[in-house]
C-alpha cells in the first residue's frame, strides 16, 4: 500500500496565492487585478484545489459568537515571473488586509519563511481532497516572460499524475 503523503510546491522566487471558499469568476477577476496592477508578475496560472459543492454552515467556538460560514471551491494562483520575495509578501499582506486571503496563510508563509501549495491529493478525516487541477491561464501582454515559475510548478504537478 502506498502511503498517503501531502506533497506541496514551495517557491520564494514568484508569487503564489492560496484562494480558499471562493468562486471561478473571483478568482479569474483577481488574476485580471494583479496583472494589471502589478504587471511584473507576469502570466497566470489557475488551478482549482478543492472541488466541491457550494455548502452552507453555522460555526460554534467556544466563548464567541456563532457565525455563519460559506464553503466553496478552492483555487491557486501560479504567477509566471520571478519577483523578490520581499513583493510576494507586499502583495499577500494586502490581499489578508482586504479579506481576499486568509490571514493564517499569512501566518503559515511566515513560519515556513516561503510561499507552499498543494500539488498532491490529500486524505482528511471525512473525505479525500484530489490532486489540483488546471482550470485557466491568464496571458499578460505587458512584461516578457523573466522566469519559469508555472513551469516549474506543472513539472512537479505533472509528476504526481
Amino acid at each position: 500500500m502506498k502511503p498517503d503523503w501531502n506533497i506541496g510546491y514551495t517557491t520564494r522566487n514568484h508569487l503564489c496565492l492560496d484562494l480558499d471558499n471562493s468562486s471561478i469568476t473571483k478568482v479569474y477577476s483577481l488574476a485580471s487585478l494583479l496583472i494589471r496592477e502589478h504587471p511584473e508578475l507576469g502570466d497566470c496560472l489557475i488551478v482549482q484545489s478543492s472541488h466541491g459543492e457550494l455548502k452552507q454552515v453555522l460555526c460554534h467556538q467556544p466563548m464567541k459568537l456563532p457565525y455563519h460560514k460559506v464553503k466553496r471551491d478552492s483555487f491557486h494562483l501560479i504567477f509566471n515571473n520571478t519577483i523578490p520575495y520581499e513583493e510576494s509578501c507586499k502583495i499577500i499582506e494586502t490581499l489578508a488586509r482586504l479579506d481576499v486571503i486568509s490571514e493564517a496563510f499569512i501566518r503559515i508563509r511566515e513560519m515556513r519563511n516561503d510561499m507552499t501549495l498543494r500539488v498532491s491529493k490529500t486524505v482528511n478525516v471525512t473525505h479525500v481532497k484530489p490532486p489540483p487541477q488546471i482550470v485557466g491561464y491568464k496571458i499578460n501582454y505587458k512584461v516578457p516572460k523573466k522566469g519559469n515559475g508555472i513551469g516549474l510548478y506543472l513539472a512537479l504537478l505533472n509528476c504526481l499524475l
